[in-house]
């Protein structure tokens, strides 16, 4: 009797449990669906930091094409140089928020990173700083008239001409205040996070203020199937000769077969990106990786276990991954967010094909040289990822890619801009009934026999 009661409360417990949970999962799809995007702040459409960020919250997100990213707020010391400051990025979903006064320190940043990695509240010195600036001084975000912010061209002759002083962006800029308000609800002082744009300043970068939360973009990325055909894009040309050569050295080419150490090359990666002021690359802060949290892995992990993501992925002959990407998956809407590459897996080949004169070249130069072409191989590799997923989704007559935020990498892709209303309305031409994808192993197209991509060319 004694054990039959037993065993019957820990049915009962976990009946309990399973309710509890079931519960919390939906105040989460409540709170999100609570989420204003009129209300959206920036460039980006912040909405707010909550609720936390869980697969059933994300799941719930997707569907109303939310986006789960990071706001970050610089520290100006005027108008004038806010204004100036954010016309030298060209991407619009890359610019921040504003507030003016005491720019953090590199040693706030730090504190900061610390206090993440131990799950703690932010440092009350950085709590102080931000009330100080932001909840005194107001955040701002900076909006334009006369320029096709969509377009990357656009956008880089804009900001090319007021770094040269031939423009003048007060022209064109027209400064626009967060309500107080939704500053002290949205940006709670204990969940602050300061980390460093290497793409601005001198090294190592310039510090800033972060909140992670929900996002309504005020534009989103596309890239159509159509527009990756080797026949009409010569960027798809050489991406898929590229591929060729190295299925014929053996790297294959499949899907979701090592989500978790995608996750785990996306942790390390080390990337870099172009000085703003100063035009040379720079390696990004660390503390601006996200895969770095072990527990933001795990969701990821938990979301493709649930069928909710997937990963494009080039093998080496090896076996051993060494490029591709991770996205979500909503209904018929395929999302690849992040690239992945391994340069560190092309050097072997690189230094193997160096010429006698390179070989030569000073110790420093010669490492430059050799890690510049080892990263343009292994992002070639993610290109073809993009190449495969396209395919894959021309065949099942999905007619798009949601690229969410355009970089320069998807723009090189065919990716563009277009407002979120023509997003929305895009989206609707999508099935409700689920399409089967086939997500075999892929093989690029052999011009001897390009109607069988079922064997290897010869």
């Amino acid at each position: 009797m004694g054990k039959s009661f037993l065993v019957l409360l820990a049915i009962l417990s976990s009946f309990q449990l399973t309710n509890a949970e079931e519960n919390k999962c939906n105040d989460l799809i409540t709170q999100i669906n609570k989420l204003d995007p009129d209300v959206g702040q920036g460039w980006r459409g912040f909405m707010s930091p909550k609720p936390a960020y869980t697969p059933e919250s994300n799941d719930a997100a997707e569907a109303r094409f939310f986006m789960y990213w990071r706001q970050n707020v610089y520290v100006a010391k005027s108008v004038e140089d806010i204004i100036r400051h954010d016309a030298l990025q060209n991407n619009i979903l890359i610019k921040g928020m504003y507030t003016i006064g005491e720019r953090p320190s590199l040693e706030m940043v730090k504190d900061s990173l610390n206090a993440r990695k131990s799950k703690a509240p932010t440092p009350i010195e950085i709590q102080k700083l931000f009330f100080n600036t932001a909840y005194k001084n107001g955040v701002y975000w900076v909006d334009y008239e006369g320029i096709d912010v969509t377009s990357f061209e656009a956008m880089q002759a804009f900001a090319k001409g007021v770094k040269e002083g031939t423009l003048d962006p007060l022209k064109h800029a027209r400064l626009k205040e967060v309500d107080p308000q939704f500053v002290i609800e949205n940006f709670p002082l204990d969940k602050l996070l300061l980390a460093v744009d290497a793409a601005r300043g001198s090294a190592p970068g310039e510090p800033l203020f972060s909140i992670e939360g929900w996002f309504a973009p005020r534009y989103r990325g596309i890239l159509m199937v159509d527009s990756t055909d080797p026949k009409k894009s010569s960027t798809y040309d050489k991406v898929e000769s590229t591929a060729r050569t190295l299925y014929k050295r053996g790297f294959r080419f499949v899907f979701s077969s090592n989500y978790a150490e995608a996750l785990n090359i996306l942790s390390k990666q080390e990337r870099s990106e172009p000085n703003l002021e100063t035009g040379n690359r720079v390696v990004k802060d660390p503390s601006t990786n996200r895969f770095l949290d072990a527990a933001f892995r795990e969701k990821q992990l938990e979301i493709f276990n649930k069928g909710l993501a997937l990963s494009g992925e080039v093998l080496g002959p090896d076996g051993q991954l060494v490029g591709g990407f991770i996205g979500t998956i909503k209904d018929n809407r395929y999302s690849p967010n992040t690239v992945f590459y391994n340069s560190a897996y092309f050097i072997p080949e690189v230094k193997a094909t160096l010429t006698k004169e390179e070989n030569e070249l000073p110790t420093q130069e010669l490492k430059t040289l050799i890690e510049k072409r080892a990263s343009a191989k292994a992002l070639m590799t993610a290109k073809i990822s993009m190449r495969m997923l396209a395919e894959k989704l021309s065949k099942a007559k999905i007619p798009f890619i949601e690229a969410g935020m355009v970089t320069n990498f998807t723009n090189t892709m065919n990716a563009h801009y277009i407002p979120r209303a023509q997003y929305e309305e895009l989206m609707k031409t999508l099935p409700d009934q689920k399409i089967e994808v086939d997500f075999s192993e892929w093989v690029p197209v052999f011009p001897e026999n390009p109607n069988n991509k079922n064997k290897k060319g010869k």
